[in-house]
């Protein structure tokens, strides 16, 4: 019998969606931890946690705490929060799924932090503006310097010497070569600074360093 195939926890407005109509529909108050599991895993805490916080802004639902626990309802039906969970706060440990569950949200969380720091990381990477602008100018003197040798050795590639023509050519495919290359490398630059000062900005800034072919 082939594995049991885990299904995809919904996020954004899907998860959004899914919490509201089950509150709605419900006259009980719930806990993160029994709303999480109630869903029978079809939303991570971590997802549930910011649908409910969208939720509340949106005045679909309410909420009230109990030292380190909040509880939600919805808000058409009048519930007797101190009842319901007069106990809530007692509990001091948690059932064998319970502990799966905040592990697998606690893996989950890991697996955001990992990726909120690469992106960090790749920001920090990223050169600043004055870098930029002087790789900018770099690669179009440059590029200039290329398409340059380009059209003299295109010039000069009359001879009939066989040798020659072909020693040209070679020179010319490298030159064409390393003339994408660069271009390359300045579009990327170019792409770049376009995020961060935005595709005006950017036009102003390549016409002051005197580009208008690249």
């Amino acid at each position: 019998m082939p594995p049991k195939q885990k299904s995809v926890a919904l996020k954004g407005k899907d998860a959004q969606t899914l919490i509201k109509n089950y509150l709605l529909s419900n006259k009980k108050p719930y806990a993160i931890t029994d709303l999480v599991q109630n869903l029978n895993g079809q939303v991570t805490r971590t997802e549930a946690l910011r649908a409910l916080e969208v939720l509340l802004g949106q005045d679909y639902i309410t909420s009230k705490t109990f030292g380190k626990i909040v509880i939600y309802s919805r808000k058409d039906i009048p519930i007797d929060f101190e009842n319901e969970f007069k106990e809530v706060q007692d509990v001091d440990q948690y059932s064998y799924d319970t502990l799966v569950q905040l592990n697998e949200e606690a893996m989950e969380l890991e697996r955001e932090k990992g990726a909120a720091k690469k992106e960090l990381d790749d920001t920090i990477r990223h050169p600043t503006n004055a870098q930029i602008e002087d790789d900018i100018e770099r690669y179009t003197v440059e590029i200039e310097q290329l398409e340059k040798n380009i059209q003299e050795l295109s010039q000069e590639s009359t001879t009939n010497n066989k040798e020659d023509c072909e020693q040209l050519s070679k020179q010319l495919s490298s030159l064409e070569k390393e003339t994408k290359s660069r271009r390359k490398i300045f579009q990327n630059i170019k792409g770049i600074l376009v995020e961060q000062v935005g595709p005006k900005a950017i036009s102003e800034l390549l016409e002051d360093l005197g580009v208008t072919t690249i």
